[in-house]
């Protein structure tokens, strides 16, 4: 099968820091124009391959929206010709108010992890914990006049129950087509 390979370019010159040195194409076309499959895209200019700078998801989204764009034109597409695009969302975050956790004794929860350090503020206790697979938290624990609040080491083990409907994903996707 022949094909057209569309905005050719080497990971020495795009990705230095990775030490590698491979040719490649943002897409790949076959002869008569009839299938356009592209590579993953990011939030980069495809000129220089620098990111947008931002971490804002709805601005990264129309980065990446405008790039699909430009690559579809460029193949002599257009983009009321897409049949089906495929959207991984790669980072989403879950926001708790860190007083809506608590944290307990290992054998129970949600989320199990490792304390690495309390933090007293005010009358409060905050507890950043470690969590399996590289994620950090931090839980915040009021004192009450009920009674003490229950300080764990750093280095112990925990796990982190949340109450019910306290958990919300931070993440919109606006991309006008």
């Amino acid at each position: 099968m022949t094909h057209t390979r569309i905005r050719r370019f080497n990971t020495r010159d795009t990705y230095p820091e990775q030490h590698l040195d491979n040719d490649l194409c943002q897409a790949v076309a076959t002869r008569g124009g009839t299938t356009l499959r592209m590579r993953s895209r990011c939030p980069q200019n495809l000129d220089d391959a620098k990111s947008v700078g931002s971490h804002d998801p709805v601005e990264q989204t129309h980065k990446v929206m405008r790039n699909i764009c430009q690559i579809v034109e460029e193949a002599g597409g257009r983009m009321e010709h897409l049949v089906k695009v495929f959207v991984y969302i790669a980072d989403v975050h879950l926001s708790i108010r860190p007083e809506r956790m608590t944290l307990i004794t290992a054998n129970g929860g949600s989320w199990h992890g490792t304390v690495k350090e309390n933090i007293f503020v005010g009358t409060d206790v905050q507890t950043n914990v470690q969590l399996q697979g590289g994620i950090a938290l931090s839980v915040r624990t009021q004192n009450s006049a009920a009674g003490a609040t229950t300080i764990f080491d750093p280095g112990t083990e925990v796990a982190v129950s949340v109450e019910a409907g306290a958990a919300r994903r931070n993440f919109r996707l606006s991309i006008p087509l």
